[in-house]
């Protein structure tokens, strides 16, 4: 075949070796094509803005930053390092919400380098627990003030945000059942203890307060009360007399007896015997003595006249008085010391050498000012009452006992306002 091949004409050889060549080009084109220019422009358009939004990171720009590194992953996203730069510059900056965005599409990226997913998976935890921080302590704050449906709403917030805070779901629950949503709270706490770990430092407060929710979630059962039986006495009829049938005996009829007539009286006629004469004498009659009456002297009853005693004044009021005015005359004085210590430091403050006051400032000196006249108000008002309370008390005490007297005053009313002094 090589002898053959050779002995070819030199222009058949030719077109043989341009179409070989033809093909092999044709067919090496596309693995050595160039990319087309607006390709290439956006790569260099994208490499700008990535170095602008360096400048602007070094100078504290976090969120300038954060826009054009996006910008320029938007342009170049076979670079996603520009997208993880993105949210990395608004996750320094604050923008949490930003920087949540973009580190999850920065790990839905396929192809990005093991090294950046874990830091991304690492920050994007971060930010996550700082949030739900925030919201546990929002919570807290609504529940100090008594507002259980937003702390119970933050708690459940807080939880969504970081799933692995078990103890936020707990705090809700407890929220709920201080707020009486006994269902709401027992469905939380099952929740809680089926995805908390064993060792939780809540568990055992769930586990005790889903005992109590279910204990009072029970129906009583009340037994029912069995009144005793009262014994019911019988009473049994006495039984029917036996009727003994008796002979009948023929009767026995008796005569009839006649009794004879009475006998008549016999009449006896009797002579009356003859009155003996009565021969009166005259008697002298006999002298009356008459009896003398014997006349006693009658004494009449002495009276004992008791002498009224005058009743004195009462000294309890006396002593209340007097004791009263000495106990404002010693708030007087006190007031009185009080009033002119603070006198003294006012009226002599400490001052530097340039004879600036430097004991107290204006604010100290306007309240002890304030305090000098009050007390001085003080002093005086407790040792006018002071001594009238204490004049009078020993008035009480020492005034002659005097029969007591009595003043009536007439009311709008009708009616009469008495008082006795």
């Amino acid at each position: 075949m090589r002898g053959s091949g050779s002995n070819l004409p030199p222009s058949i050889r030719i077109v043989a070796l341009a179409v070989v060549l033809a093909l092999g080009f044709g067919s090496a084109t596309p693995a050595f094509a160039h990319k087309p220019p607006a390709h290439n422009r956006a790569k260099a358009s994208a490499t700008t803005m990535a170095g602008q939004a360096g400048k602007a990171y070094e100078s504290g720009d976090f969120q300038r930053a954060a826009l054009l590194y996006y910008n320029a992953w938007q342009t170049d996203d076979e670079t996603p390092d520009y997208l993880f730069a993105a949210a990395r510059a608004a996750h320094v900056g604050g923008l949490l919400d930003m920087a949540v965005e973009h580190y999850e599409e920065f790990l839905k990226t396929p192809g990005i380098d093991a090294v950046r997913d874990k830091k991304a998976r690492a920050y994007l935890a971060d930010i996550r627990e700082a949030k739900a921080a925030a919201k546990g302590q929002e919570a807290e704050k609504a529940q100090r003030t008594g507002d259980w449906a937003l702390a119970a709403q933050l708690y459940q917030q807080a939880w969504q945000i970081a799933p692995h805070r078990q103890e936020y779901r707990f705090k809700s629950a407890v929220v709920l059942q201080t707020a009486g949503q006994m269902t709401q709270a027992e469905t939380l706490l099952n929740a809680y203890l089926a995805d908390a770990p064993a060792d939780a430092m809540d568990r055992p407060e769930a586990e005790t307060r889903l005992a109590s929710i279910q204990k009072a979630r029970m129906p009583v059962v009340v037994a029912p009360v069995v009144a005793p039986v009262k014994p019911v006495a019988v009473i049994t009829p006495p039984p029917p007399p036996v009727q003994v049938a008796v002979a009948q005996q023929p009767a026995v009829v008796t005569p009839p007896v006649v009794a004879p007539p009475p006998p008549k009286p016999t009449v006896v006629q009797v002579v009356p015997a003859p009155k003996p004469a009565v021969v009166q004498v005259a008697t002298p009659p006999k002298p009356v003595v008459l009896p003398v009456p014997t006349i006693q002297p009658v004494r009449a009853p002495v009276e004992q006249v008791t002498t009224p005693q005058v009743k004195g004044p009462s000294r309890v009021a006396g002593w209340v008085l007097t004791i009263t005015g000495a106990v404002l005359l010693a708030a007087a004085g006190s007031a009185a010391y009080t009033q002119y210590q603070d006198t003294q430091t006012y009226q002599n403050p400490t001052r530097d050498a340039s004879t600036l006051i430097i004991s107290m400032t204006a604010e100290q000196g306007r309240t002890l000012a304030d305090s000098i006249d009050r007390n001085r108000a003080v002093a005086g008002v407790c040792a006018v009452l002071g001594a009238t309370s204490l004049g009078l008390g020993i008035w009480q005490l020492t005034r002659s006992p005097a029969a007591e007297h009595v003043m009536v005053l007439p009311t709008a009313n009708g009616a009469a306002l008495a008082g006795r002094f």
